[in-house]
């Protein structure tokens, strides 16, 4: 298991693709650290108008960079059949619940990893902004572990949606139209289980 393990983090570590979506992707974060404070109400001077800028920054970097994520999740199992080196894989092991296994692993280490790189990147480029717009930090509010439970969760599940789909169509036009899709879908469902909700309550 450790093997194959290896393997997968190897392949993924080797590809140009990697490090070119990881770098978009720290820009992104730069990005939206500095549009969170400069578009908010701390723009006025008054640090107590958005106690969770910092937070909103963090949160703000994961909205916009997880459907990224989600493909470059579909990738690691879609370069696999598009190089035809799937067969290899398979052969190495004796086990196809292994190298499933490894897959999944690699895939939330990677993207948990690159997720809290991203966070940090997020928060520290909020926070001078903060300090180079006249604003005091300290009044910030950031529950660590709550962001860690609720964004981790969030993004471990976009990941395994990501690969699962590469297993499951092994199309990546398709699958980057059903991911882009997902949070359209993800709105509705909201909605609609709220409408379904208050109209059960209505009628106790």
């Amino acid at each position: 298991m450790l093997g194959i393990l290896k393997s997968e983090f190897t392949k993924l570590f080797t590809q140009l693709s990697t490090y070119i979506v990881a770098g978009v992707l720290v820009l992104l974060a730069i990005l939206t650290g500095v549009l969170t404070v400069v578009t908010g109400p701390l723009l006025t001077g008054d640090s107590t108008a958005a106690p969770t800028v910092i937070y909103g920054a963090v949160s703000g970097t994961f909205n916009t960079s997880i459907a990224i994520l989600a493909i470059i999740a579909s990738l690691i199992i879609l370069n696999e059949y598009r190089h035809n080196t799937i067969a290899y894989t398979l052969t190495a092991s004796r086990n196809r619940y292994v190298v499933f296994g490894a897959k999944v692993l690699a895939t939330l280490g990677y993207g948990l990893g690159l997720s809290l790189v991203l966070s940090i990147i997020a928060a520290i480029t909020a926070s001078i902004v903060l300090i180079g717009t006249g604003n005091d930090v300290s009044g910030q509010e950031f529950n660590i572990g709550s962001a860690l439970l609720h964004l981790g969760s969030y993004v471990s599940a976009y990941l395994l949606v990501g690969l699962f789909l590469g297993f499951i169509l092994r199309n990546i036009i398709i699958v980057i139209v059903i991911v882009f899709a997902l949070p359209i879908i993800e709105g509705i469902l909201s909605l609609l289980l709220k409408t379904a909700l208050t109209i059960f309550l209505l009628r106790q």
